[in-house]
């Protein structure tokens, strides 16, 4: 072979090596951030329903009643700025249509203009997502 050839081939080999390395790097920092969402989201309900029970326990309902709208407010509005970057859910969520259907039908009612615009981008989202591959 000669030094040509032979530069070729390692400047390929190098090519490939560099994209599989990138690649699981790659994919294994996504995984990791996954998992991170998910400890972060499971630690946040766990708060919530720890305040919730020692409000309720201590007869604090006005004080339940605010951290609950406060954490259905921000849970709305932290989806609904994702729903850009989002990939299509691919199979229908009923359930998850059902509640934000509960947390809109609950905003109407306390005048919470915000939340129930959000609601409507979560519902459109899920209705249009779920059934793109359905």
């Amino acid at each position: 072979m000669t030094k040509r050839a032979t530069m070729a081939l390692c400047i390929a080999l190098s090519f490939l090596l560099g994209t599989v390395v990138g690649w699981y790097l790659q994919r294994s920092r996504c995984e990791q951030d996954r998992a991170t969402l998910v400890v972060v989201d499971g630690v946040g309900v766990a708060d919530l329903c720890a305040s919730s029970l020692e409000a309720v326990e201590q007869g604090k309902a006005a004080t339940l009643q605010r951290v609950l709208e406060n954490r259905m407010a921000g849970a709305v509005n932290y989806a609904a700025e994702r729903v850009g970057c989002a990939a299509p859910v691919g199979f229908p969520v009923p359930n998850l249509v059902e509640g934000l259907n509960r947390v809109r039908r609950y905003a109407v009612a306390k005048g919470m203009s915000g939340v129930v615009e959000k609601c409507d981008r979560l519902i459109e989202f899920l209705a249009v997502k779920s059934n793109a591959r359905a």
